[in-house]
């Protein structure tokens, strides 16, 4: 997470930062941190929100292009719903023949459900 204010790109010696943050406060934000090495492929990047930005990159015979998202928590659906709503947008929108890989922080919980006990035991933390 990424917890500046604004959005754009930040040019390093060794890298070029690329982020999406809330306009006035210093909280929510994403971003891609891409190499000096394969800056070149880079094709576009689009702030869509505070909490979602995707990042298009050229490659040999098809391109690619990458979401990432910051979706907050079960505690406030509306703002929950507004969120998978823009992620869905961001996906869409996306050229139809590129790769798309969709990576993030979904804060998904896991419960104590007996279909989950195969993959994460009886100890969960959440009911």
């Amino acid at each position: 997470m990424i917890r500046w204010t604004g959005s754009g790109i930040l040019e390093k010696r060794d890298c070029t930062l690329f982020y999406s943050c809330d306009n006035k406060y210093h909280i929510l934000g994403t971003g891609f941190l891409v190499s000096k090495r394969i800056k070149h492929l880079i094709i576009d990047f689009k702030p869509t929100t505070p909490r979602i930005c995707t990042l298009r990159m050229r490659g040999k015979f098809i391109n690619s292009i990458v979401v990432n998202s910051h979706v907050p928590t079960e505690i406030s659906d509306e703002e929950t719903d507004g969120c998978f709503d823009a992620l869905e947008r961001a996906y869409d929108i996306s050229p139809r023949n590129d790769i798309k890989i969709v990576l993030g922080d979904f804060n998904a919980q896991v419960g104590k459900e007996a279909v989950n006990f195969p993959t994460t035991g009886t100890y969960s933390l959440h009911k």
